[in-house]
């Protein structure tokens, strides 16, 4: 595991793949990996609820996930080298040091970085 890397570490290992976050969207974020069975459904639920901005963090799909989110207007693909289940130690904002998945950690950052200061949705 190593030594501790700083919080603002998580933020620069997402990479933006796709699209172009807006602020002010109805915005839903997730991560995803193999899910392109529910996609579909998935998006059109959500769209049908007033999401009009969807950013998702891509895990590694192998089942055509990537190309269904690429295919998404209103869709901000994100992709990182770590892994959800990737256990990271980090000095974390408030003081301290965690040591969790990187997926669980991704899930404030995304929400920080994509949602600061309005509404955002994790699903």
């Amino acid at each position: 595991m190593g030594g501790a890397v700083p919080y603002a570490y998580l933020r620069e290992q997402l990479v933006v793949e796709h699209g172009r976050p807006v602020a002010g969207r109805p915005t839903l974020y997730s991560i995803v990996r193999n899910e392109r069975f529910f996609l579909e459904a998935f998006f059109r639920h959500y769209r049908s609820l007033g999401i009009a901005q969807f950013v998702i963090l891509d895990d590694g799909s192998s089942d055509g996930s990537v190309d269904f989110l690429r295919a998404q207007p209103d869709c901000v693909l994100l992709s990182s080298g770590l892994t959800f289940g990737q256990h990271l130690r980090v000095h974390m904002p408030e003081g301290g040091v965690r040591t969790e998945r990187a997926g669980i950690l991704f899930k404030r950052v995304i929400g920080e970085t994509y949602c600061s200061g309005e509404y955002g949705l994790y699903v």
